[in-house]
């Protein structure tokens, strides 16, 4: 260790936890005291695992060292008891603090943060008690970002509500909540004037939301993201929102039942730079609603439409003609889509969104081997591909011909040099009953790459994929195979890097 340089020391202690490296400071070798104090090693610090007294002491002790490196700070209440109880600290570059959870004692010695961490941004944290405490220890911070888990009682979640619509400079707010009524989101929409992002997640199933709630949102609302999820809002809803907030980037609606295709139509019509929509489990979506898409985001590059019963053919084509933003389409779980939209030349060409890196396609019966396979040859950046519970994807031999895929394949089984497909990582197979042996070694030659497979209750599956896996995709340390885990090194005179 001692003749290594510098710069090879620092790099090799960058990959330890720093649980370890403020413990064991001073053993390590004799330059390690000084180069710990390398910047890079303290810019993200996690101090979230448990520990014990001595341990505490110990971190404490040397975090000192470093506290004018660090930027991000995970850490465990209990230990922030111990930085703060005695000394006055100052984390001048600070930025994000993550506080798994709050309770009055911890709050009681944050002291103060105007002092203490005079740059923080972004707060991070879960607490059921007394929630004046917790705001009160950074209400003179220009927070930026507010992320909250609660699930005590709603009189102490309403007053945080009210603190934060006093907050000037906040712009993100998620709240993961039981409940919110409509006067308290009202309020918040109204008094948080330079809020971008406001993303509610619920324990609950259908959150009672109403339309008044929106008619607070005033014209040219700088929101650009909103999450409403698994909530009552309604078409009425959406026009509202559409009309106010032009500028919206992201919407998630998923599991908002009453909405219909009109709903749609309003965001279409009026909030055209729209990037991510997920409207999954929307029973009264139709066709329509995806014509829409297609036809009027052209900047869209995140699409969820999964458990949309009313999804056809015809319009997810149109989203792969028109869509060519598109990184990642989600449409599992729809019954009406079938291999038909997926396999034919006048779609899969030019028209193809060649930026596509995620697509999913589970749950759905008709998607064959012949069809994930042309996916793969043609999508050249895509990197990760769900195909779980899909029964119709056998073997490689049982499907069409017409095309000649069935000869490409065969040519990529024998010579796999000239069909690398190095850009997928990952492909999941879980569920698929009637995946054969034969589309598993086939996949390993042309996405030699992978590194992960995950192949649970494929029941046709066989111990034969598992060298012929290992020897060509050097990055997949284990498969699992008939309930039974294989491990790389069991098969290592199989196996030829």
């Amino acid at each position: 260790m001692e003749g290594l340089p510098d710069d090879v020391i620092v790099e090799i202690f960058s990959f330890l936890p720093h649980q370890l490296l403020l413990l064991e400071v001073r053993t390590v070798c004799r330059r390690w005291y000084t180069l710990s104090h390398s910047a890079d090693l303290w810019q993200t610090v996690d101090l979230t695992l448990g520990f014990n007294q001595t341990e505490k002491q110990a971190m404490v002790s040397n975090l000192k060292r470093v506290q004018d490196h660090v930027k991000i700070l995970k850490v465990d209440p209990r230990l922030l008891q111990t930085i703060f109880k005695n000394d006055i600290w100052q984390f001048l570059t600070l930025k994000t603090l993550h506080l798994n959870t709050l309770c009055k004692t911890t709050v009681s010695v944050l002291g103060e943060p105007n002092l203490r961490y005079p740059r923080l941004e972004k707060v991070y944290f879960s607490s059921a008690f007394d929630n004046k405490l917790v705001l009160s220890a950074f209400s003179g911070l220009k927070l930026d970002t507010f992320e909250w888990k609660y699930s005590g009682p709603f009189q102490q979640f309403r007053e945080t509500i009210l603190a934060l619509g006093k907050m000037d400079n906040l712009q993100k707010v998620r709240l993961h909540v039981k409940s919110l009524d409509n006067e308290l989101l009202s309020y918040l929409l109204k008094n948080c004037h330079t809020l971008h992002s406001l993303k509610l997640y619920f324990f609950n199933v259908n959150i009672k939301i109403d339309n008044d709630a929106f008619l607070s949102l005033t014209d040219n609302c700088s929101l650009t993201e909103l999450g409403l999820p698994t909530t009552s809002i309604t078409d009425e809803s959406l026009y509202h929102i559409s009309k106010t907030c032009p500028f919206l980037k992201l919407i998630n609606i998923n599991n908002c039942f009453y909405i219909t295709d009109v709903g749609i139509r309003h965001l279409a019509m009026n909030c055209i730079h729209l990037e991510n929509v997920h409207i999954g489990n929307i029973p009264n979506l139709t066709n329509c609603t995806v014509q829409l898409i297609s036809n009027k985001f052209k900047h869209l590059k995140v699409l969820n439409l999964k458990q949309c019963m009313g999804m056809e053919n015809r319009g997810i084509a149109n989203i792969f003609k028109k869509c060519s933003m598109l990184i990642k389409l989600n449409v599992s779980f729809c019954p009406k889509v079938n291999s038909h939209v997926l396999l034919p030349d006048k779609i899969w060409t030019s028209n193809v969104p060649l930026k596509l890196r995620e697509i999913s396609l589970s749950g759905n019966n008709n998607i064959t081997s012949e069809v994930v396979f042309r996916i793969i040859k043609l999508c050249c950046c895509l990197q990760s591909f769900e195909l779980a519970s899909c029964p119709s994807i056998q073997s490689i031999d049982t499907a069409s011909n017409k095309q000649g895929i069935s000869n490409t394949r065969s040519e990529c089984v024998q010579k796999p040099q000239k069909t690398d497909h190095s850009h997928m990582k990952s492909v999941n197979f879980i569920g698929s009953l009637n995946v054969e042996d034969s589309v598993i070694i086939a996949l390993s030659y042309i996405c030699p790459d992978l590194r992960n497979l995950r192949l649970t209750d494929c029941k046709k599956l066989t111990q034969n994929v598992l060298g012929v896996v290992f020897r060509n995709c050097r990055f997949i340390d284990s498969l699992e195979i008939a309930n039974c885990t294989f491990k790389r090194k069991e098969y290592k005179d199989t196996v030829t890097l």
